[in-house]
């Protein structure tokens, strides 16, 4: 197909029209974006941005673990790096974390700016993710406190599964510690399982 900018044919909720540089481009965004943990406007700027480019289409699990929402910031010191690569993975590292930067930001050395954008990137994915635990934990109180109401739990069973829900919520911290020894293969299976249990229950 020719260079022109394809229209997708699904219309967004304010009744526009996406447009992709091409097919490649509209098949892995709906394909990535169905893959990941959350269909939020981060997850779609993130997978939008790194579709329009055919290194990091190609290279897209070296960017992004998309099973546990992680970015990994080292890709941008990979060989298969082009400037052109790099700047479109910097642009959607910014979108996903809420930011709003010019691509021509970053003028600075490699090493600096790898260590300040990987710290960037890391407190503010944790604030998201600890927004979205407790985001989870009130949704799920909302449902017992609407089960107590209608007297389809007594109250001690109210009260363990909203310890449950609690503890959960109390413990993200550590959760997403093991979660990233996990990633890292630092621990087995088995011991994520055991420590997140723990955790949790």
């Amino acid at each position: 197909m020719n260079n022109t900018a394809l229209r997708a044919g699904a219309q967004s909720a304010n009744n526009t029209h996406m447009v992709f540089a091409n097919e490649e481009h509209e098949k892995f965004y709906f394909e990535k974006l169905e893959q990941a943990r959350y269909q939020d406007c981060y997850h779609k700027a993130l997978i939008y941005i790194l579709g329009i480019s055919e290194d990091t289409r190609n290279h897209f699990r070296q960017i992004y673990d998309i099973k546990s929402g992680y970015i990994k910031t080292e890709c941008l010191h990979q060989g298969w790096q082009t400037s052109g690569s790099v700047r479109v993975v910097r642009l959607a590292f910014n979108l996903y974390t809420d930011g709003t930067p010019s691509v021509d930001d970053y003028k600075r050395k490699d090493e600096q700016i790898g260590v300040e954008l990987e710290k960037e990137i890391k407190n503010k994915s944790v604030l998201r993710e600890k927004q979205q635990a407790e985001e989870t934990y009130l949704a799920e109180k909302a449902k017992l406190d609407k089960a107590l109401a209608m007297e389809l739990m007594s109250q001690s069973e109210y009260e363990v599964k909203l310890a449950i829900a609690k503890k959960k919520y109390d413990n993200f911290e550590e959760i997403r510690k093991v979660q990233q020894l996990a990633d890292m293969n630092l621990i087995t299976k088995e011991e994520k399982e055991a420590k997140i249990k723990e955790l949790t229950e």
